[in-house]
C-alpha cells in the first residue's frame, strides 16, 4: 500500500519535473527552427532567444545568431555589389546607345576617331564582364591564379600602346625611360 501511495506521488511529480526540463531544453531550440523559418525566407531581422540559462544551448543559441549576422552582412554586400555592377555597366551601355543613333541622325561623322571611342567603350565593357566572370569563379572557389614573372616595362609599353591615341588627341609627348 505505501509502495502504491509513493508510486501516485513520485509518478506525477516525475511528470510534471520532467515536462518542466523538456521545457527548458526544448525552448531555445523552438526559437532557433522559427527564426531559421524566418532566415530561409531572406528575413534576417529576427534572433533565436538564448532562454534562462547560460550553457551549452545558450552558446550554440548565440553562435546561431552570429550565423544570421554573417549572412545578413553577406546579402547587404551583394545589394551593393550589384548596384555598383549595375551602375558600371550602364555608362558603356548609354554610350554604344546613344552615339550610333546620333550617327545615325547625322549629328556625329562616323570617323575614325568615333569608331576608335565605341570601340573603346565596347572594350571597357569586356573588362568589366570579365571581372564579373573572375569574381564568380572566385566565389565558386574555382578560380585559379597562374604564378609568373612579368617585365614590368613590357607591360608599361602595352598599357601606353593601348591609350597612345588619347595622349596623342590631348597633344601630349610622352618619353619612356624603362
Amino acid at each position: 500500500v505505501t509502495l502504491g501511495l509513493g508510486l501516485l506521488v513520485v509518478v506525477p511529480v516525475g511528470l510534471v519535473v520532467g515536462f518542466w526540463v523538456s521545457r527548458i531544453v526544448t525552448q531555445p531550440l523552438a526559437s532557433m527552427a522559427e527564426v531559421a523559418s524566418h532566415v530561409a525566407l531572406g528575413d534576417f531581422s529576427v534572433r533565436a532567444q538564448p532562454g534562462r540559462y547560460h550553457d551549452e544551448m545558450a552558446a550554440m543559441v548565440r553562435h546561431f545568431n552570429q550565423m544570421i549576422d554573417s549572412l545578413e552582412r553577406m546579402a547587404k554586400e551583394q545589394r551593393a555589389s550589384a548596384a555598383s555592377i549595375s551602375h558600371e555597366l550602364r555608362t558603356p551601355l548609354t554610350v554604344l546607345r546613344a552615339r550610333p543613333h546620333a550617327i545615325c541622325d547625322g549629328v556625329i561623322e562616323a570617323d575614325a576617331a568615333e569608331s576608335r571611342a565605341l570601340l573603346e567603350q565596347v572594350e571597357y565593357l569586356g573588362r568589366l564582364v570579365g571581372d564579373l566572370h573572375t569574381l564568380a569563379m572566385a566565389d565558386a572557389g574555382q578560380l585559379s591564379l597562374e604564378i609568373r614573372t612579368v617585365d614590368l616595362a613590357d607591360l608599361v609599353r602595352d598599357a601606353l600602346a593601348g591609350h597612345a591615341h588619347r595622349i596623342e588627341d590631348h597633344g601630349v609627348a610622352l618619353e619612356l625611360r624603362l
